[in-house]
């Protein structure tokens, strides 16, 4: 069976690698190609499936490139892609305008990149094609498809049109979900008032740390909402890390209790008065705990460990007895593509571990995991938190460190 060929022309191979890496998962080859004029050369005597283009190129830019090769009669019909850090408007018209059939941002999604060449295999045609551009045959033997009916130009708006209605549309369910979970929260503080059982009262503490998980995450899927810069932004605020810890630990350990696992937590005596994201380090540790306690066999434990250094930054330490994560999972987390890709991302391993890379990465910091431990894994989470305009108590940080 023919191996389908990609091409990636670019004067750095880091952007290279990546595609190598997702094309021979899938059976297809990747070719290294170091410039225009190199691609110009190679194309006199092959044609690739594929070819992804880096609209930084020195020499011939990628928008020249991509530009000429969409206008040439023996070219044109090639599926070419433009990799690029930019996403403003004003860029993607001009990309479309140079004849790009699709766009890839940098630093390249391993899962959306699997995607875009899948869609190439099977003759799937990109969001938007341009209409200077010949729509991807099915194979040499099939007839073309028609190509959009839609201008660059009017293709742009209709895709920025149908971008705002599900960013609205994503801030209409948030707010509509507000409105119940506020009845909730105010039913169960309503009932941690009355004279229960401490079996009763147990079970509204589970019900209002459900709540507050609940709102949590609303609050991140809020801010995605408002997306405008193509990067979730972390919201600072003065506060102690250790509350937040505190509260994620005392939300799980109903779980905890029933599973017969041990939550141990070592922290800094002393407060912590630092910057910080509440929600997202809420949020972050929230998906580490239920991880570990779904890994952690019963009558174990789970250890979280916070440490506080100078220069401000805080370390979080979480280790479990689960036994070793899949040997995918640990390779995708330290290529730094964890798990970004393939039916990893789709299990709740996959998700918790993503969702602390990418926190992570927000915030400045770093996330690593490491399964060398005996019968367990620890993932370590170093995160900036420069000290708060309120000074905290003399010597805090020198001492939690």
């Amino acid at each position: 069976m023919r191996r389908e060929v990609v091409w990636v022309v670019d004067d750095e191979l880091m952007a290279y690698h990546a595609v190598e890496r997702v094309a021979n998962s899938l059976g297809m080859r990747a070719e290294h190609v170091a410039d225009g004029l190199d691609l110009f050369d190679r194309l006199e005597h092959h044609l690739p499936d594929v070819i992804l283009v880096d609209a930084a190129l020195r020499g011939i830019d990628g928008f020249a490139l991509v530009e000429r090769l969409a206008t040439h009669p023996a070219w044109k019909h090639i599926p070419v892609m433009l990799m690029l850090t930019a996403s403003d408007v004003e860029t993607r018209r001009r990309a479309l305008r140079a004849g790009v059939r699709d766009l890839v941002r940098l630093p390249l999604d391993l899962g959306v990149l699997e995607a875009k060449l899948l869609a190439v295999r099977s003759g799937v045609a990109p969001i938007i094609e341009a209409a200077s551009a010949t729509p991807i045959p099915l194979s040499a033997t099939e007839l073309p498809r028609r190509a959009s009916a839609l201008a660059p130009d009017e293709a742009i708006v209709a895709l920025e049109r149908a971008l705002r209605a599900r960013q609205d549309m994503a801030a209409i369910t948030v707010h509509d979900l507000g409105n119940p979970l506020a009845t909730i929260m105010l039913a169960a503080d309503l009932l941690s008032g009355d004279t229960l059982s401490p079996e009763a009262k147990r079970r509204v503490q589970l019900l209002q740390g459900a709540a507050q998980r609940i709102e949590s995450i609303l609050d991140t899927l809020g801010r995605f909402s408002r997306l405008d810069t193509g990067a979730l932004l972390p919201e600072h605020e003065d506060g102690d890390p250790l509350d937040v810890v505190r509260d994620c630990i005392e939300a799980q350990q109903f779980t905890a209790d029933t599973k017969q696992v041990q939550l141990v937590l070592h922290a800094p005596e002393s407060p912590l008065r630092v910057r910080f994201d509440p929600g997202m380090l809420r949020r972050v540790i929230d998906n580490l705990l239920a991880l570990a306690l779904k890994r952690a066999p019963r009558n174990s434990s789970v250890i979280l460990r916070v440490t506080a250094h100078t220069p401000p930054f805080v370390r979080i330490t979480l280790l479990d007895f689960g036994g070793e994560l899949a040997a995918e999972l640990r390779d995708q987390l330290a290529a730094g593509t964890a798990p970004a890709a393939g039916e990893q991302l789709a299990s709740e391993v996959g998700l918790a571990l993503a969702f602390a890379s990418m926190a992570a990465d927000t915030l400045g910091g770093t996330f690593t995991l490491d399964d060398e431990a005996p019968n367990g894994a620890t993932f370590r989470l170093d995160l900036p938190m420069p000290q708060s305009a309120v000074r905290p108590a003399r010597g805090a940080l020198a001492r939690a460190s």
